[in-house]
């Protein structure tokens, strides 16, 4: 059983043992721990197996302060909380911090930015030598690759105090992150990850006959010929105007600007890979052109795809209740709550049937520590220990925001097991994802289909050279800020 998985069982354990102490308190918005994946008895034991607590007792830290900072993005905005207020994510999150602050005896006070200046307002204190922040939570992309090469970073694994092996963290895509013989993120516990997913209509499902979403993905025959053959065959002009526009029933909509990138990942594919102490391009594939001709007629066809392009024109959203299908997060279904359309959540589709499992890109938030800090055995202490504590936070978040809030169906809470069973990593995008270079394969599909080219092959060639020329770049300065 994978890593990802050793730890779903425990946090489903620890969601049924809050549900038990906390059933009766429901005006607290106590967690429910009501699921529908199955823990067998073998992996119930797994999950049970004791690990160590970090213990820090050795250490006098009292009265010692540590300062959080991170983006106003995504699930970054749970990850503190001022006051309890009856919310169980709210609550769990206070109760954190709070737990933290006891047991060390430090004093935690936390900071924003937003998702396009974090990273900014940390190098800011760096550079001028300032231990302004010790701990930070950084966006998917921005600030990743500015951090490191600039020497920023404290390297996690040299990090006293902190064990990268404890089930707590996410060792598979910390691993999947190394550089240069060193770890300069990780994930973990802490807070929720923001998979994408697929969200269909029921109702046009029903009118139309379709097979059962959830028995056709438990079937394995969820893929996007599948997709495409449904969302093909349910427009329908209803203003009258003689063609399919925003106003009328379609197979797609929602903002395609993020959906189409995690296509390749749906399929099995990436754009990179860590390969040693390097970033391997792997993107270019007679599978990736078969996606990508399948992509390009699939959302440039404008009487089954409504979708549009963010920040260039405006489009149909899935909340209108027009269209079969869309692609968001899990986190964005949450906003789907107050829309009046009866809808389901799928993973997203696979390539094709031989294709063993689905895939999901998480649009990973990671967390670092910089090389101003001026107590090491402190940072390292508080950061263990925040891990260490965020169990109930991430099961309070998973089983009310996500799994309580999103869903409208038991079957749904099944798509959700295999969702989050499903992340996969890519370093280069991660680190590069907004270079203008390397984001000509992370964006490829966004770009090539909203200019409406179909030259995927004859674009890549042309920008293959400038490619790994950013990726050598990259990893040549990330070798040098290693070694020093």
């Amino acid at each position: 059983m994978s890593a990802f998985l050793k730890r779903l069982s425990a946090l489903m354990l620890a969601a049924l043992l809050i549900a038990a102490v906390f059933g009766c308190g429901g005006d607290k918005g106590a967690v429910s721990g009501e699921t529908s994946a199955e823990i067998t008895e073998a992996e119930a034991e797994e999950a049970e197996t004791t690990y160590p607590p970090p213990d820090a007792s050795d250490l006098d830290l009292k009265g010692q302060k540590v300062n959080f900072i991170a983006p106003q993005w995504s699930t970054c905005k749970y990850l503190f909380a001022e006051e309890l207020d009856g919310d169980a994510v709210n609550d769990e999150a206070y109760r954190r911090a709070a737990n933290v602050e006891e047991v060390l005896g430090i004093e935690i006070e936390n900071f924003w930015g937003q998702d396009t200046d974090t990273h900014q307002m940390v190098l800011k204190t760096v550079k001028a030598g300032d231990d302004a922040y010790q701990i930070v939570f950084t966006h998917c992309i921005y600030g990743l690759q500015d951090y490191v090469v600039s020497g920023a970073l404290y390297p996690l694994d040299d990090l006293p105090r902190v064990d990268l092996d404890a089930p707590w963290w996410d060792k598979p895509v910390i691993e999947s992150m190394r550089l240069g013989g060193k770890i300069f993120y990780a994930a973990g516990d802490l807070l929720l990850q923001n998979p994408s997913c697929m969200v269909f209509n029921k109702s046009i499902s029903d009118n139309y006959g379709f097979d059962n979403h959830y028995e056709t993905v438990n079937k394995g025959k969820w893929t996007f010929d599948r997709f495409y053959e449904e969302a093909r065959g349910v427009s329908v002009d209803l203003d009258g105007d003689g063609e399919i526009g925003i106003n009328d029933q379609s197979g797609y909509a929602g903002d395609l600007t993020e959906s189409l990138c995690v296509i390749t990942y749906a399929c099995g594919e990436k754009c990179s890979i860590a390969d040693g102490d390097w970033i391997k391009l792997v993107f270019y594939s007679e599978k990736m052109l078969d996606m990508f001709e399948k992509a390009y007629s699939y959302f440039t066809d404008s009487s089954v795809c409504q979708g549009y392009f963010r920040h260039v024109a405006d489009g149909q959203n899935f909340s209108s209740g027009l269209s079969l299908f869309s692609i968001t997060s899990l986190p964005g279904v949450v906003g789907l709550r107050s829309a009046d359309v009866d809808f389901g959540i799928l993973p997203l589709p696979k390539y094709s049937e031989e294709q063993e499992q689905h895939y999901v890109f998480p649009w990973p938030i990671f967390v670092c520590v910089p090389t101003t800090v001026q107590s090491p055995e402190l940072v390292g202490a508080t950061l263990e220990r925040f891990c260490y504590e965020s169990t109930p936070v991430l099961t309070a978040q998973n089983e009310i925001l996500i799994r309580g809030k999103s869903t409208r169906d038991e079957e749904s809470l099944a798509m959700i097991d295999i969702i989050q069973a499903s992340y996969v990593s890519d370093i280069g995008a991660s680190y590069l994802g907004f270079d203008p270079n390397f984001s000509k394969v992370f964006y490829s599909f966004t770009t090539l289909i909203q200019k409406k080219n179909e030259n995927l092959a004859s674009e890549y060639t042309k920008a293959e050279k400038a490619i790994l020329k950013a990726i050598d770049k990259l990893c040549e300065k990330i070798a040098e800020v290693s070694e020093e």
